[in-house]
Formats: structure tokens, sequence, C-alpha cells
């Protein structure tokens, strides 16, 4: 059931994104913001460079503050998922699902499910998934 959910979800948001104007233009605009990002790393890395400095300067970072600056474009719709991220970050969920992929058998379905708020508890089910299902 759960596997079932995660391909409808995952079905129903690739319709969208490709009919979506809206989201076309979100991505355009991220894909502009990370072009002029990289040129504004590399312009501050060669004036470090030209300094002989390996301190930070003060320079404001234009990522800083910006939706732009934690966008992925790869990342679950808010509107085709059922977690709750304000509880558990996206970060955090990151490093607990690359640990456990690491030391369990579990499926790779049931790991991409979590992103999306699903999950399955089983006494079947591998115990560490069960704990981070807890959680």
């Amino acid at each position: 059931m759960a596997r079932k959910i995660l391909e409808d979800l995952e079905t129903a948001e690739e319709a969208w994104k490709a009919n979506s104007k809206e989201w076309a233009l979100k991505v355009a605009k991220y894909e502009a913001w990370k072009v002029q990002a990289e040129k504004e790393e590399r312009h501050t890395r060669d004036k470090k460079e030209k300094k002989g400095d390996d301190q930070d300067t003060a320079e404001h970072d234009l990522a800083e503050g910006r939706w732009e600056s934690t966008f992925d474009p790869d990342a679950p719709l808010e509107k085709f998922s059922f977690a709750a991220n304000h509880l558990y970050s996206k970060r955090d969920l990151d490093e607990d699902v690359r640990s456990l992929s690491r030391h369990s058998s579990t499926q790779q379905w049931a790991l991409v499910a979590l992103f999306r708020g699903i999950a399955v508890h089983h006494a079947g089910m591998n115990k560490r998934y069960r704990t981070l299902v807890e959680r």
C-alpha cells in the first residue's frame, strides 16, 4: 500500500511539473540564480587569492536569506507529500536515511517514501527503519 501511494504521488508530481508554467518559471529563476551565485563565488575566491587572505571577507553572501539557496528541484513538493518538514528537517532525514541505507537491507522505495512522509511500521521491518519511523 505504501509503495502504491508513493508511486501515485510521484506520478502526479511529474505530471504537474511537466504542465505547470509556475514550476517552469521557478526552476528558470533558480537556474539563473545558480549561475549568478557561481560567478560571484569565483569572483570572491579570486579576490581572496589576490589579497593572499585565507580568512572570510566581510562581503555579503547573496545566497543568505534567498529561497534559491535552499531550493532543491528534485525534492518532493509539499502538495505531493505527507511529510511535516517543520517537525523533522530535510537535513536530519538525509543523514538518517543515508546511515540507514548503509547499515540495513531496507528496500530503496521504503527509504525514498520517507521523504514524502510515507512509512511502514511493522514488526517485519528492519529495527533501525522502525526506529526512524517512530521519530
